[in-house]
């Protein structure tokens, strides 16, 4: 639901879904405690996507200074096995989907906004 939510969202708050709000709500209330797991090391994330969007984040990358973001929640793995098993293994890849595994290196700490 939240990520459905997320990927629907616009930046009108009073059209903003509750289950965001209740989200972000709850990364300020803890921001302390996120703090004190911050990471630092490589991190995996295996997915299915449509490949329009897996060329759009080639092209973004070859580009100095680029940023890809995933606009939906998403979850990370330090093992990459287990991130393999999000590639969905029972999912027939076909002409507009392709299987991705990000892999995320982190190198600094990560600022805490609140």
């Amino acid at each position: 639901i939240l990520n459905k939510q997320l990927s629907n969202s616009t930046t009108n708050h009073d059209e903003s879904p509750h289950v965001c709000d209740r989200f972000i709500i709850e990364f300020y209330i803890r921001a302390k405690e996120v703090g004190k797991r911050a990471f630092i090391g490589t991190t995996y994330r295996g997915a299915v996507f449509p490949k329009g969007i897996v060329r759009l984040y080639r092209a973004t990358l070859k580009q100095e200074n680029s940023v890809v973001a995933f606009k939906p929640f998403t979850s990370t793995s330090e093992e990459r096995l287990v991130a393999l098993e999000f590639m969905e293994p029972e999912t027939i890849v076909d002409d507009n989907r392709i299987k991705v595994l990000f892999v995320m290196q982190v190198k600094d700490k990560s600022v805490n906004i609140f």
